[in-house]
C-alpha cells in the first residue's frame, strides 16, 4: 500500500572484506503476501504469535474468483449475493480480483486503486460463513485504498464477528 515504505536491503559484510556476503533487510510486514491478525487493527487483539500452528490448518476452502471487478470497486453485501446467498460451511474464503498482472507493470493502479470490501460486506461474509477463520485476496488491502476511510474499518469487522479470536486476513497473495 501506498503509505507502506518498500523493502530496504543494505550489506552489512561483504566478502572482499570479511570473507563471506551478509545483508541486512528491513522489511515492514505489510510488504507482499502478508497475514493481519487482529491486533493489526484492535487494541489487545491476538498478535500472530498467539496462534497454535494447528489453528493455521484450514480443511474447508472456499475460492471465489472475482477477476474483472472495476478498479477502485467497493465490494458491497448486493455485490456478493450471487456467491453467498444460500450460505457457505467453508473456514477459508479466498477471493481473487485479478490483479496479480497490475503488481508488476502499474504497481501505482495496484497500490491505490485495487477493489476492497465495504464495512457490510465484511458482516455479510460473517453472516453467511459463520465458520469462517480466515479470508484471503490478492489486494494489498482488504480494504479499497481509495476508499480508505469508508473501508478500513472492513478490517475491525472481521475480526470482531469472527466467531475465534484467532482469525486470519491474508493479503496480496499471488493467485
Amino acid at each position: 500500500p501506498p503509505a507502506i515504505p518498500a523493502p530496504c536491503v543494505t550489506e552489512f559484510q561483504s566478502i572482499e572484506k570479511d570473507g563471506a556476503n551478509v545483508q541486512f533487510l528491513q522489511c515492514y510486514n505489510h510488504a507482499g503476501t502478508h497475514l493481519d491478525a487482529a491486533a493489526h487493527v484492535i487494541e489487545g487483539g491476538a498478535w500472530i504469535t498467539d496462534f497454535r500452528p494447528e489453528e493455521l490448518i484450514y480443511s474447508s476452502i472456499r475460492y471465489l474468483d472475482l477477476s474483472g471487478t472495476p478498479e477502485d470497486t467497493v465490494i458491497t453485501p448486493s455485490f456478493l449475493e450471487p456467491y453467498l446467498k444460500d450460505g457457505l460451511e467453508e473456514e477459508a474464503l479466498i477471493v481473487r480480483f485479478g490483479v496479480e498482472q497490475w503488481r508488476a507493470k502499474d504497481p501505482q493502479r495496484f497500490s491505490k486503486h485495487c477493489p476492497g470490501f465495504s464495512i457490510s460486506a465484511a458482516g455479510y461474509i460473517h453472516e453467511k460463513m459463520p465458520n469462517l477463520r480466515l479470508i484471503g485476496t490478492d489486494v494489498p488491502s482488504i480494504a479499497c485504498i481509495s476508499s480508505l476511510e469508508e473501508t478500513m474499518k472492513a478490517h475491525n469487522v472481521f475480526f470482531e464477528q469472527a466467531k475465534t479470536p484467532h482469525f486470519i486476513i491474508i493479503e496480496e497473495m499471488k493467485l
